[in-house]
């Protein structure tokens, strides 16, 4: 499933640089770190005490800023784009705050892996926030924009549940293979359809949203 991943994120960025990258700067940053860490990525302990914190904290922090640039290419030309924008951040922080799970151990791995995993919940509802008032408004997904940042929704609600599934005890150890196969299987399908969304960006109606 980590060739599958890897071969999916390297066709979204090739898609990506070839046509539309002065849009989406930050999510092509991401990119350029997300492929390494995807395939330097073991699920030893061993691994994870060296080198999760130091590999996976710029990728962490390259799909917030991201996230955040999808959602403003999505809603440029919105008047109350910042209230939205201030809305999506509030709400979601809540939903995060329901889904923290704070522990007493000392361990700098455990707590970045809770840091974390706080991260992708507000993320991934950020994205629900939006997404839904987006739709609900008549906005659509007509638009190429609409359609990253569906999509790129899609991605990030995916760590989110994920994130929430084992921090509630669901993706135990003897299941945990299968929990992240089925992540990583939901995050290749979701960067395989952004690769075919960017490789089309070019021509693609792009005009002010109707809100």
């Amino acid at each position: 499933m980590k060739l599958a991943l890897v071969t999916s994120q390297c066709l979204c960025l090739f898609s990506l640089v070839f046509s539309c990258p002065r849009r989406y700067k930050l999510t092509l940053i991401y990119l350029l770190l997300a492929i390494p860490a995807s395939i330097a990525f073991r699920s030893d302990e061993g691994w994870l005490r060296d080198w999760y914190v130091l590999l996976t904290g710029p990728v962490l922090a390259a799909r917030l800023a991201a996230g955040i640039e999808v959602y403003h290419r999505q809603s440029e030309g919105f008047l109350y784009w910042c209230r939205l924008t201030g809305t999506g951040f509030v709400v979601a922080g809540m939903f995060a705050a329901l889904s923290w799970v704070q522990s007493p151990n000392p361990d700098t791995l455990q707590s970045f892996v809770e840091l974390r995993r706080l991260l992708q919940v507000w993320l991934g509802a950020f994205f629900v926030v939006i997404e839904g008032f987006w739709i609900s408004q008549g906005g659509g997904i007509l638009r190429r924009v609409d359609q990253v940042a569906f999509v790129f929704g899609l991605l990030c609600l995916n760590h989110a549940v994920v994130g929430v599934l084992k921090a509630a005890g669901f993706c135990m150890e003897s299941v945990w293979f299968h929990c992240e196969d089925a992540s990583w299987g939901v995050d290749a399908a979701c960067y395989l359809v952004l690769a075919i969304i960017f490789r089309l960006f070019r021509g693609a109606r792009q005009c002010p949203p109707r809100l």
